[in-house]
């Protein structure tokens, strides 16, 4: 196993926060609990990235150069040290809300399909259910299922593998947003009936900043229970992989400031107070 070495870098932030872990302007992966200086702890072929509750560890998925292969990967902050948990074909880990266990996508049969391993023992991973996924959306706050998604609905699964809860994305996405396969939907923390539902305008503003596909792409937030959404983002910003801090407090997301060039930023649910938090993409938070 080759394990990129780690180097300590200093991180341009701006803002004070707990621990995150993001992927810097390079593309690699950095850890940086808050006050110390950053870690870089894979080289430009990490991505997925999950921090356990604690900020103790991270996840993320490894690119291989052997054909479409992906590896589990474990960073241990108190060692300093990566394993490689599980390799060929995975993908969106998350932690389980008191770090013991792991949620994530593998590929078999033809699908993706959902599986979970304890957190100290991937000889022991297990699917929990054969349905076609794309996606991980959360663990559920009593730990008992996984929030996932595929093109039509979301699911509370069971860790039993029955459906315990679905509802139809076209309640979260409505005729505003348009749904991708590649879109980031997560659970709030602190409000299981709250998601926040990072996607492209179905129709793009006028006068709003586009990409290289010359979409326009937001966050919003979505009530479960009463299907109301609220755009949180200013249509003046393109921003995308928004995620929750774990008190509910923050949601940290990537934003685009010029072409491909990308910025880590967080806000408040309401969408106030936002302030830059280091240069990159893709961060993930903890206490």
């Amino acid at each position: 196993m080759r394990i990129h070495p780690i180097m300590i870098v200093l991180a341009a932030s701006a803002a004070s926060a707990a621990t995150i872990a993001y992927r810097d302007a390079s593309g690699r992966v950095v850890y940086q609990p808050e006050g110390v200086a950053a870690r870089i702890v894979a080289a430009a072929n990490g991505s997925e990235l999950s921090l356990r509750p604690d900020g103790k560890a991270l996840l993320y998925t490894r690119d291989e150069p052997s054909g479409p292969n992906r590896t589990l990967v474990l960073y241990d902050a108190g060692t300093g040290k990566s394993r490689d948990l599980m390799g060929g074909l995975v993908r969106s880990p998350l932690w389980s809300g008191d770090g013991a266990w792991i949620a994530f996508l593998r590929f078999d049969s033809g699908a993706w399909q959902l599986w979970r391993m304890p957190a100290g023992n991937p000889g022991s991973a297990a699917r929990i259910s054969e349905q076609r996924m794309m996606s991980l959306v959360g663990w559920a706050k009593d730990g008992e299922s996984v929030v996932c998604f595929d093109e039509k609905n979301l699911y509370w699964m069971g860790l039993d593998g029955k459906a315990q809860r679905t509802l139809e994305l076209r309640t979260v996405y409505g005729n505003q947003l348009q749904w991708m396969s590649s879109d980031h939907l997560r659970l709030d923390p602190s409000n299981p009936d709250r998601l926040a539902v990072s996607a492209f305008y179905e129709e793009t503003p006028k006068g709003a900043p586009v990409d290289d596909m010359d979409l326009n792409s937001t966050i919003a937030l979505a009530d479960l229970k009463s299907g109301k959404r609220t755009v949180v983002m200013p249509v003046k910003f393109w921003a995308t992989d928004g995620e929750w801090s774990p008190d509910g407090a923050w949601i940290y997301y990537t934003r685009l400031e010029g072409r491909k060039k990308y910025e880590v930023w967080r806000m408040h649910p309401d969408g106030s107070a936002m302030e830059r938090v280091a240069s990159g993409s893709e961060a993930v938070a903890a206490e």
